[in-house]
C-alpha cells in the first residue's frame, strides 16, 4: 500500500500488474518493481517510485526427509513451499500443460536440486489458484549419491540446490550487478544413515553477513542422523562495483559450502 500527494491531496493505492494472470492480487512481479509508475487520477498524474518487496515477499521453503542406505542410495520426499516469483514462474510452467508433461517439468526442477535425481512421485497444491503460495512434492530417489572409498561413505550433506555458481566467474565488470528481486530461501534437511555406520567428519558451520545479503548454514548429528539447514537472504537487488569483492566472497563461500562432504564410516 502507497501514500501520495496529488493536487494537495492523499491517495492510498495498492500496486499490481493487471495484465499478469500468474501473479496474486497484491503483489507486484519482479519485473515492475523498484521502478517507476504514472500514477493517474481524472484531473491529473504523477510519476511514482514502485516499491522493492521485502524478501519475505519472495521466499522458497524447501524440507526434505530422506534416507541413506549402505549401498550410497538417497531416498525420501522433498516438500517446497514457493510465494513471490518462485511460485508464479511455476505456475505460469505447468499451467497449460498435461499432467504427463507437468512430470517431465517438475524432474527438471529436480534435476536442478540435485544432480542424477530421479523423480517417483510428485504433489502439486493451489496450482490453478491465485494465491501467495503453492506447495510442491517430491518423491526421489538418487542412485550413488554416497562415494564409496574403502569402509568410507562421502556424501554432501548440502542435497538441495546450486546457489554459489559460477556469477563472478568472468572479466571484470564494467556495471554494477542488478538481481531480479529480494529473496528469503531456507533449506532443512533430515537424513537418517546407515545403521551399522558412523560420522568422522561433517562440514563446519558457515555464516556470511553483508549490508546486501546473508548466508548461513550448519551440519548436527542426532539420533543416527545427520540434520542440514541453511538460509540465504537477499536484501538489495543492486550490487554496485564497489561491493564485488564482497558479493564475490559471499557466492564463493557459498560454493564451498555446497561441496563440503560428510564422512560415514561403514563397518
Amino acid at each position: 500500500m502507497e501514500s501520495h500527494p496529488l493536487s494537495k491531496q492523499i491517495y492510498r493505492c495498492e500496486l499490481f500488474d493487471p495484465t499478469d494472470s500468474f501473479t496474486p492480487l497484491g503483489y507486484l512481479p519482479p519485473s515492475l518493481q523498484a521502478s517507476q509508475g504514472l500514477l493517474v487520477t481524472d484531473s491529473e498524474g504523477e510519476l511514482i517510485s514502485t516499491p522493492l518487496l521485502p524478501p519475505s515477499a519472495n521466499r522458497l521453503l524447501r524440507t526434505a526427509n530422506l534416507t541413506l542406505d549402505a549401498n550410497g542410495v538417497l531416498k525420501g520426499t522433498i516438500e517446497e513451499v514457493r510465494t513471490g516469483p518462485f511460485a508464479t514462474e511455476l505456475r505460469e510452467r505447468l499451467l497449460d500443460l498435461p499432467a504427463k508433461q507437468r512430470q517431465t517439468v517438475l524432474q527438471s526442477t529436480l534435476t536442478e536440486m540435485i544432480d542424477r535425481a530421479v523423480l517417483t512421485g510428485a504433489r502439486i497444491s493451489a496450482l490453478s489458484d491465485s494465491v501467495p503460495s503453492m506447495t510442491v512434492g517430491y518423491d526421489i530417489m538418487v542412485p550413488a549419491y554416497a562415494q564409496h572409498t574403502g569402509n568410507l561413505f562421502l556424501f554432501r550433506s548440502c542435497v538441495l540446490g546450486h546457489k554459489g555458481g559460477s556469477l563472478l566467474e568472468v572479466k571484470p565488470r564494467q556495471q554494477p550487478i542488478v538481481f531480479p528481486n529480494a529473496t528469503s530461501e531456507s533449506d532443512v534437511l533430515e537424513i537418517s544413515l546407515p545403521a551399522e555406520s558412523s560420522l568422522d567428519e561433517v562440514p563446519k558451520t558457515v555464516k556470511y553477513e553483508f549490508p546486501f545479503a546473508n548466508y548461513k548454514s550448519e551440519t548436527t548429528v542426532l539420533d543416527h542422523k545427520l540434520q542440514y539447514s541453511r538460509t540465504y537472504e537477499l536484501k538489495d537487488i543492486r550490487i554496485p562495483l564497489g561491493k564485488m569483492d564482497d558479493l564475490k566472497k559471499l557466492y564463493s563461500g557459498i560454493a564451498d559450502d555446497e561441496r563440503g562432504y560428510a564422512i560415514l564410516r561403514l563397518p
